[in-house]
């Protein structure tokens, strides 16, 4: 189908803009994409639930890379509401805030 194969090559393309591209140089999307792309032909449920999980896996690729990159931010498809004042992060620090701990490790 063309134009399935044209949406999921657009859909895709979030792996080769600015929103990855702080990660381009250390792990390259190329792989993610093809990927991505037949993926995204396949999908036949809701397309979002196809195209999250891609995109999360080339993040998860970054970050293991070192690279955190705030992608759920940018792609409206895959956005994390919020409640309450919380504010979403890419890998948010999981230390309990005590004077012992911060004296233990300044990061916390």
């Amino acid at each position: 189908d063309p134009a399935k194969n044209k949406s999921s090559h657009a859909y895709c393309d979030y792996l080769n803009s600015n929103i990855f591209s702080a990660c381009h140089s250390v792990v390259d999307p190329y792989e993610s994409y093809l990927s991505c792309v037949y993926d995204m032909c396949a999908c036949t449920e809701n397309l979002k639930d196809c195209l999250c999980p891609m995109l999360a896996e080339y993040a998860s690729l970054c970050a293991a890379s070192g690279v955190d990159i705030p992608w759920r931010l940018s792609v409206d498809e895959c956005h994390v509401p919020c409640v309450g004042g919380q504010e979403y992060q890419v890998c948010p620090n999981e230390c309990i805030r005590s004077c012992h701990n911060i004296n233990i490790d300044p990061d916390c």
